[in-house]
Order: structure tokens, then C-alpha cells, then sequence
């Protein structure tokens, strides 16, 4: 007969490992439909999406799975790391998402749940992401501030969860993504996206608090740059991703001043 405590024991390690309520289950037709929907979404609230240093994700450690971590700065920000994900860097991306019971569907295209508020929980989607990442064509993205801050909030202070990840793993590649919406020239704000160089670990005799700490700095210096550049009017390197139409009101203006040059030479 079992002891309590060993049954204590061993009921803790199964609802460990049971993993988050919500699995990712990858659907096909969903994922199509997908890249649709917030493509349009994208195209109709945003007027482009410009991404540099995309060549920076081919460095990767082809041989293990990626973590790309960003700020969290408001609700596009799932969207567009989906987009990403999807149609820049051709992997499948797996993100936590809290109460995804309301929208269940979304774990057809790679959502899993996680409720913050309950350890429980949290252990088990970082687990799960920690399987998942086992596969190399898998990517898990995380804003690892746990909750959305201002673009501009300083310092960045990230949880434990990316470095308790790593800890399961053998090895990993940690990408850091900048991104930022501002109005530029346009009707609507447009979204600059910049790739970092990965950090190719290897998890073996990894201390969780100076890893944490390390990509803090990382995640800040790219930031920072990103928005020292943009601030300054400096665009170079950017390449358009999305581009919407102009709208009604830019088209006629567009149309006049080529008239005016045309005839009046203005």
C-alpha cells in the first residue's frame, strides 16, 4: 500500500504534466481563414508593417526550437506576431493566451491557455511550451513582461517564465522582436517591426536570474534603438511587409498635385 505522502507526490507530477487546459491543435482550413481575417484587419486599422533585419531569424540554430520574446504595448500585438510568424519567418507559432475558454477556436491556430492568477496553471503552459519547443520547427512567442506597458515604459522587467522554459530544454534560440506603432506621413499609424539576433543557448548549468536579467538588456537595447531611430526620422532597412490603399481623401490629393505638375509645372 502507498503512502499519502507518495501519492501526494505523485498526484502533484500528473497534474503537472497534464499540461494547460487548452491545447494547440493546428487546423488548416482555420489557419487560411486566419491569415485572411487579420491580414484585413491589419490592412484596414494600420496604413503599413514594415519589418528590418528579417535575415537575422536565418542565423538561428536550426536544430531547436525558437523563442521570440517582445514587448507586450496592446492588443495588436498578438496579431501581428501571428502575421509574422505565418508569413515572414514560415514557422509554427504557439503563444499563452488568458481565458482562451471564450474563444476556444483560436487553438486551432496555435493558441494555448494559461491563467496567470493560478501557479498551477502557469506551470503547465510553461511545460507545455517547453514540449512543444522540442520540435525545431516550432516557435513559442512570449511577452515575457506578463502584462501590456506602455511602448515607452522603462525599465523592462520580465518574469521567470522564458528562463524556467529554458531550464527544461537542451537547447534553444532566444529572439528578441522591437516593434512599435506610430503616425508617420499617413491617415493611419504605421507598425515598425525590427528582428534581433538570436541568442543561441545551451540550457545545460543555466542560472534562471542572470539569463532573465541578460534579456532584459537585450530586449532594451533593441527598443531603444528602434525608437532612437524612428524619433530621428531614420527608416533605412525597413521593408514593407503590408500595405494598405490610401484613403479617399489621399488619393484626391495625390491626383491634384500630379494635375498641378502636369499643367503648371508645381
Amino acid at each position: 500500500m502507498k503512502s499519502t505522502e507518495a501519492v501526494g507526490i505523485n498526484t502533484a507530477q500528473k497534474i503537472q504534466n497534464s499540461g494547460p487546459a487548452i491545447k494547440t491543435s493546428f487546423n488548416p482550413f482555420c489557419l487560411s481563414v486566419s491569415d485572411h481575417i487579420f491580414s484585413r484587419m491589419l490592412n484596414k486599422n494600420f496604413y503599413s508593417i514594415k519589418v528590418k533585419n528579417i535575415e537575422n531569424y536565418n542565423l538561428r540554430d536550426t536544430s531547436c526550437g525558437n523563442i521570440m520574446f517582445a514587448s507586450h504595448n496592446c492588443w495588436w500585438d498578438g496579431q501581428l506576431g501571428y502575421l509574422l510568424c505565418r508569413k515572414k519567418f514560415k514557422t509554427k507559432m504557439h503563444m499563452m493566451i488568458e481565458e482562451l475558454h471564450r474563444l476556444p477556436l483560436l487553438s486551432k491556430i496555435g493558441a494555448f491557455s494559461v491563467e496567470k492568477d493560478s501557479p498551477q496553471s502557469a506551470i503547465k503552459a510553461l511545460n507545455y511550451s517547453a514540449e512543444v519547443l522540442e520540435n525545431p520547427d516550432n516557435t513559442v512567442w512570449i511577452f515575457p513582461q506578463g502584462k501590456v506597458m506602455p511602448p515607452d515604459y522603462r525599465p523592462i522587467e520580465m518574469a521567470s517564465g522564458v528562463s524556467y522554459i529554458c531550464k527544461k530544454l537542451d537547447k534553444v534560440n532566444l529572439i528578441p522582436i522591437a516593434h512599435r506603432y506610430n503616425f508617420i506621413r499617413e491617415d493611419r499609424p504605421e507598425i515598425f517591426v525590427e528582428v534581433g539576433k538570436p541568442i543561441i543557448l545551451k540550457c545545460d548549468n543555466l542560472d534562471r536570474k542572470t539569463l532573465t536579467h541578460k534579456l532584459e538588456q537585450e530586449l532594451t537595447t533593441l527598443l531603444e534603438n528602434q525608437r532612437k531611430e524612428i524619433c530621428s526620422g531614420n527608416y533605412e532597412g525597413y521593408n514593407i511587409f503590408l500595405q494598405s490603399e490610401l484613403c479617399f481623401i489621399k488619393k484626391t490629393e495625390k491626383r491634384i498635385r500630379k494635375l498641378l505638375q502636369t499643367f503648371f509645372n508645381i
